[in-house]
């Protein structure tokens, strides 16, 4: 028995040595060439043209391979470049259909690929090919392709917007594709801005998308920046997608820096997640029912990202969040400064950059549960944010803080050559000692009251800013203290010299009214009319507080 099945085996091996060698000998290169050539022009429409050395190939399947190969654009379309050209294109062909004296192409594997896609702003693409069927042309339907693959190359796409054409490279990828009615499956990999990405797909219905009709789509992208999942429908006469979408990372600052808008150094911007329901169409995208998270933030809302036709993203919308905590975005304290302004540190003079505003322009309606900046907390919080040619204009319409509640606004422009600040505050019935406390390290007053203030500053530092505040502000208190210092019982210890008594008392001084007003000028604020009240006694006074000499 071993030894039959041997001679068995020993047959076998020749016969597939002879039925190779004959193969070889006899292969009909011009007719195979011909044959595809015509198949190919007659199901897509375009010319193929199968340039230099046609050899016969056993691996990595049985066919046959042709050099410098290209097909052509579709009329309307540049026709000195090719929609494709390979360095090399192998046919894999099936064997039986073979030796019955025609050719079945099964497999596709492209080599050395440049893939130039071109959209016009009509919506005409050269990546779509005829699929029905008439009485003088095949269609794209009437190939069977178990695979297609590319190997070491390159995908560029013009979006006939006026942009640069978007670059692939290193492109390794592979489509099955068992008919034009079945569910194709995409698995590819290239570099693009020097990362490397997966993206794999499944198109539930080929031949819609080539007719330009609508079918299901799912994909994942996964890179060192980026992973996103969506799933659900894409229209391929429109390019819209809708479906639920779902994106994380590591790092913000890492993904907006490779889509090519580098942040300044800092803190924060780390682990971002996203996760709505897309609907995307043309230049505008809109995300609803969406969860945002950075970092230690958690939102939810609604937003539209639009490309204008300026080049920048604008970025409508609404935002609700419970708790947002702004210092880890907040340049670091001086050394010493344990928070707020401290008159042991100096204003800094590092560059102020305010030109990342000019990216992109926005129209948001916020809302925070609690908001913190550096030692200072705030509650109940109704912004709305508006940025617009480098200029952001933040207004906060409703504010609780410290037992009270105002308005304030907030405006940073960095659209000319220096940047700009202003700030304008309303606070009305709040505590006074928790307040300056936390702003600026002074808790000698206490009572309840009113702060406002206007100001205004430009430089090209902190510290410049600081030197050309202008503007104005004032306080007003009542029923507090002043701590530290008793006014009445120094009144009452010369009253006790003259009069032979001693006096006795607190540190305090109570009073029914603090007041001052400030104008600003060069960095510098004048007072000419604080006034304290009480019972026993009044206090005026006048002097400077010079802001930009710290």
């Amino acid at each position: 028995m071993l030894k039959r099945i041997l001679i068995g085996v020993v047959v076998l091996v020749g016969l597939v040595v002879l039925a190779g060698g004959l193969l070889t000998m006899f292969f009909p290169k011009a007719w195979a060439i011909a044959e595809a050539e015509r198949r190919v022009e007659a199901a897509t429409g375009r010319e193929l043209i199968l340039g230099g050395d046609v050899n016969l190939t056993f691996w990595p399947a049985l066919g046959f391979s042709a050099e410098q190969a290209s097909l052509s654009n579709p009329e309307g379309f540049d026709a000195d470049t090719p929609f494709l050209a390979a360095d090399r294109i192998v046919f894999a062909v099936a064997v039986m259909p073979l030796l019955r004296g025609s050719i079945e192409i099964k497999r596709l594997i492209f080599d050395g690929v440049a893939l130039q896609l071109v959209a016009k702003p009509d919506g005409a693409a050269n990546w779509t090919f005829p699929t029905e069927e008439n009485e003088t042309t095949t269609s794209l339907g009437d190939l069977r392709l178990d695979e297609v693959r590319l190997t070491d190359s390159s995908i560029s796409f013009d979006g006939g917007d006026g942009q640069p054409p978007l670059q692939l490279a290193n492109v390794n990828g592979s489509l099955r594709l068992d008919s034009l009615d079945q569910p194709a499956e995409l698995d590819s990999q290239f570099d693009y801005r020097e990362q490397r990405l997966r993206v794999a797909s499944v198109i539930a219905n080929p031949r819609a998308v080539l007719e330009k009709g609508e079918s299901l789509l799912t994909a994942e992208i996964t890179s060192d920046p980026l992973t996103a999942t969506f799933d659900g429908a894409f229209n391929a006469a429109t390019g819209a997608l809708d479906g639920r979408l779902a994106a994380n990372g590591a790092s913000l600052r890492q993904l907006v820096a490779w889509m090519g808008s580098p942040m300044a150094e800092g803190g924060g911007f780390g682990a971002y997640r996203v996760g709505a329901e897309m609907a995307h169409l043309g230049q505008e995208t809109r995300l609803t029912d969406a969860t945002l998270s950075l970092d230690a933030i958690q939102a939810r809302g609604a937003l539209t990202l639009t490309t204008q036709e300026n080049g920048r993203m604008r970025v409508t919308g609404a935002l609700s969040a419970p708790n947002v905590d702004l210092n880890p975005y907040l340049p670091a304290p001086a050394a010493g400064a344990e928070a707020g302004v401290e008159t042991s540190t100096a204003w800094t003079n590092d560059p102020l950059d305010l030109t990342g505003l000019r990216a992109i322009d926005a129209d948001l309606d916020l809302s925070f549960g609690a908001l913190r900046f550096q030692r200072l907390s705030f509650a109940d919080v109704q912004m709305g944010l508006r940025i617009a040619n480098g200029a952001a204009d933040a207004r906060l319409s409703r504010i609780s803080l410290y037992s009270g509640g105002g308005t304030a606004r907030l405006i940073a422009d960095g659209s000319g050559a220096t940047p700009r600040i202003a700030v304008e505050l309303n606070a009305q019935n709040i505590q006074a000692e928790p307040l300056l406390r936390d702003a600026i390290g002074f808790d000698k007053i206490a009572g309840r009251g009113r702060l406002t203030a206007s100001l205004i500053g430009q430089g090209a530092s902190q510290a410049a800013i600081m030197r050309s505040l202008r503007g104005s502000a004032a306080f007003n208190f009542n029923d507090g203290q002043l701590k530290g210092m008793n006014l009445a019982q120094v009144a009452r210890t010369i009253q006790s010299a003259l009069s032979g008594t001693q006096a006795t008392g607190g540190a305090t001084t109570d009073f029914a009214e603090m007041s001052a007003t400030f104008q600003i000028a060069n960095g510098v604020a004048r007072n000419n009319d604080l006034s304290l009240k009480s019972p026993l006694l009044r206090v005026g006074g006048e002097g400077e507080i010079n802001i930009g000499a710290d």
